[in-house]
Formats: structure tokens, C-alpha cells, sequence
């Protein structure tokens, strides 16, 4: 057996130390014991600068990440482990010259091959082990910095969150070899050299090594019928209570996703704050969606939306300033305005202007005047709603708190003339 380590030093004793991005090779070994934060030094190894790439430094990286991806499929297919040691966040973005764009580089899904590796940052040390990994839980402290969701049916998990029961540790079996992604982890036993403690962590991986290659799983569910012909006074408490606890965790996992999905609502609606032009629009049609509001765009229109009611058409102007409000903005409202009564027979419509004045401002610097004198005056005469996405937020909340409904959103809307003021 030949243990070949990525990392500055040989982690274990007669172990050989590679740098895993150089040429060397490393189709010979039997265990490929690798940590990230030594694979993010490497980058910086290979003489890439990480802050300002240029075209030259990304396809280095691109072809290093090819041609290793390519040696780890041969090397699964040779029957090789990799073991993988997470003690810092998978994915490193490096930023290329224009400072705008990044090229990211996760470094598992290097060694997972065709199957698609999904990850979220998520840090802490309480996990379960699954029966499997236990005696690596016990002589070991474990940190996590994320969550993984693997896309294939065959991974199995090793360690997981106490609550959400998210793997931050699973195996795949991989051609004849196998994948095994671990936490960090850090020997607990202060009664032991260095040297020491890496031999009995050593012993425990292997251990764990051979136990998932015997495929336990296999023997379970080949059992034949009549083994349940001998039972566990314990088992069906077991059963019904693993039964209770399916039922507790499907309830809570349904309450969770509620709470995302609104988290996530919610900063969409938000982001009226900081946007404009399309990504503006579509944080409006949100927040009007949020509010059960009934709109449509017209034909031939992907910006201005007309509002229905019972008993006014609104014609909405949505708009992004850098600055406050300006009269070019409440004259395209007016055009709207006219443009809806003539082509949609709306005779009653009445203007509105929904704008994001002084959106690349925090919201507690937004001091200056958002609708100068000029623009008011001239929207109080053509009887104009103008309303501050912050305004917008306002009421929202109330909505959500049960303080105010859509019907008295829209009377408001529709009695006021010039600036809509909301406390």
C-alpha cells in the first residue's frame, strides 16, 4: 500500500508528499490524501497571481484543472482512493484583470468526475456520524466550512448537520476506486505525540477505508426473509419511533423550505433598493405579486404596466436614479399614461411612478430631496402618484404585519396627487 499526501509535509510516517498541480504522478499509489487549503497554495505555487489574472493565467489554471481531472478518472479506474480533507472552503474565486470578472475554481468537483457537486458555505463542529465514521468522531474534533448536495444516487453520507441533516462528509464509489470527502478534522488525544496521533487517525481511515470497500450495505439488503424470524425487543420501539421521527423531520423540512422561500421573496423585494432598469423591474413585479396586486404588461412591453382594481387603471412608470427624481421621468409617466388611455381604452387611468431615487447611496445617507419642486408641480397637475421604493418597502411591511390590505393601498394610492407620504 502507497499513501501519497498533498500537502507541505508527508502527513503520515513513510507517506510521499506531492504537490498535486506539478507534473508529478500519482497513478502508482493507493490512497491520495489530499487537503484544500495546500491545493489553494499550490495555485499560488504554479506563479498565478490571484488578484488580477490575465488570459494567460486562466488557461494555466484551466488546463492544470483538466489534465488532473483526466489523472483522477484514470486513477479511480486503476482502483485508487482519494480522501479529501475539507479544512476550508472548496471554492476559490480568482479575480481576473478587469476586476469585474472572476474564474472559479472548486476544487472537489475536480475529483468527482461526471457527477455534479453542489455546496453551501456553512461553517460550525456539531454533525452526527453515521455508524460508519464513528470512530473517527471519537478520536477526533471536527469542523465543517459547508454543506454538500452530491447529484448521484449512490453517495453516501458520513457525517451530517444536527438539524437540517445536511452532509458535510459523504463516499462515492468511483469506477473501481473511491471518492471520500471529509471535514476537518483534528485528533483529540493530548496523551500522544504528533506522530502518534497521525498513526491512530491513520488506523481509523483505513479502517473506514476497508469497512465502505466491503460494502456494507450490500449485506444488509441482501439479508434473506427469515432473519426477522429473531427480533430485538427494542426493534419495533425503534421502529415506531424512527416512524414519529420521519413524520417530525418531513413537517420541520416543509417549515424550513416555507422559511426559505420567503427569505428569499424577501430579498428579491429588497433589492428595489440598490437596482435599476430590468433588474429594477423585476423587483417591482415582486413586490406587486407579494401584495396579490393585479397587473399585466401590455402587448409589445416589458417595462411600463398597467394595475387593475375595481375602480382605476394605473399606468406604473418604473425608473432607477443615481440622483433624485427628474421632470424626464414624470414626462414619460404622462406619456404612458396617455399612450395606455388611447391604446387600452382606459379613460380612467391614473399615472404612477415608482422610483429607486439615489439607489447606489445607503438608505441612512439618502438625505437630499428625492422630487425637486419642478417635478412635483408638474405631477400634482396631472393628478401623478410618485412613490420611493423605500416608501414602497414601508408599505409592504404593514401589509405583511396585517396594518393595511390591498384595497387600502390602492384608495391611498388613488386619492393621493404629487408625493406619496407613508409613516
Amino acid at each position: 500500500m502507497k499513501i501519497t499526501t498533498v500537502s507541505h509535509a508527508p502527513e503520515f510516517e513513510d507517506a510521499e508528499s506531492i504537490n498535486f498541480f506539478s507534473n508529478k504522478y500519482f497513478i502508482d499509489s493507493t490512497i491520495l490524501y489530499i487537503k484544500i487549503s495546500h491545493l489553494k497554495h499550490e495555485i499560488e505555487a504554479l506563479g498565478i497571481r490571484l488578484d488580477g489574472l490575465d488570459g494567460d493565467d486562466c488557461a494555466k489554471v484551466e488546463y492544470w484543472t483538466k489534465r488532473k481531472k483526466d489523472e483522477i478518472l484514470e486513477f479511480y479506474a486503476y482502483g485508487g482512493t482519494v480522501v479529501i480533507i475539507s479544512d476550508e472552503k472548496p471554492v476559490v474565486y480568482l479575480r481576473k484583470n478587469n476586476y469585474i470578472d472572476h474564474l472559479k475554481i472548486d476544487f472537489i468537483n475536480i475529483f468527482t468526475g461526471n457527477d455534479f457537486l453542489e455546496y453551501n458555505p456553512f461553517e460550525g463542529s456539531n454533525c452526527v456520524p453515521m455508524p460508519v465514521a464513528r470512530k473517527l468522531s471519537e478520536i477526533c474534533q471536527i469542523k465543517f466550512h459547508a454543506t454538500f448536495i452530491v447529484h448521484n444516487a449512490d453517495s453516501k453520507t458520513l457525517f451530517s448537520t444536527i438539524k437540517t441533516a445536511n452532509d458535510i462528509s459523504f463516499y462515492l464509489k468511483k469506477d473501481k476506486g473511491l471518492l471520500i470527502v471529509l471535514p476537518h478534522l483534528v485528533t483529540k488525544r493530548f496523551d500522544q505525540t504528533w506522530e502518534e496521533s497521525q498513526a491512530t487517525f491513520l488506523n481509523c481511515l483505513l479502517e473506514l477505508i476497508k469497512t465502505i470497500k466491503a460494502d456494507v450495505d450490500s449485506i444488509l439488503n441482501n439479508s434473506p426473509k427469515w432473519l426477522n424470524e429473531f427480533e430485538f425487543s427494542k426493534e419495533k420501539v425503534s421502529l415506531k419511533e424512527l416512524d414519529e421521527l420521519n413524520t417530525k423531520q418531513k413537517a420541520l423540512e416543509a417549515e424550513i423550505n416555507l422559511r426559505k422561500e420567503l427569505l428569499t421573496n424577501y430579498a428579491f423585494i429588497k433589492s428595489i433598493l440598490y437596482t435599476k432598469g430590468p433588474e429594477l423591474e423585476i423587483g417591482i413585479k415582486r413586490c406587486l405579486e407579494h401584495m396579490k396586486a393585479d397587473f399585466y404588461f401590455p402587448a409589445g412591453s416589458n417595462t411600463d404596466l398597467i394595475i387593475e382594481d375595481d375602480q382605476t387603471h394605473f399606468a406604473v412608470e418604473v425608473k432607477g436614479s443615481s440622483g433624485s427624481a427628474s421632470k424626464q421621468h414624470v414626462r414619460q409617466l404622462e406619456e404612458w399614461v396617455n399612450s395606455a388611455a388611447v391604446k387600452h381604452q382606459k379613460e380612467d387611468c391614473k399615472g404612477i411612478l415608482i422610483i429607486n431615487t439615489f439607489c447606489d447611496t445607503p438608505i441612512s445617507k439618502r438625505i437630499d430631496v428625492n422630487f425637486p419642486p419642478n417635478v412635483v408641480e408638474f405631477s400634482t397637475l396631472r393628478n401623478h402618484c410618485l412613490i420611493t421604493t423605500i416608501t414602497l418597502l414601508k408599505i409592504i411591511n404593514d401589509f405583511d404585519d396585517g396594518k393595511i390590505d390591498k384595497k387600502e393601498i390602492f384608495n391611498l394610492i388613488r386619492k393621493t396627487n404629487g408625493v406619496l407620504s407613508y409613516t
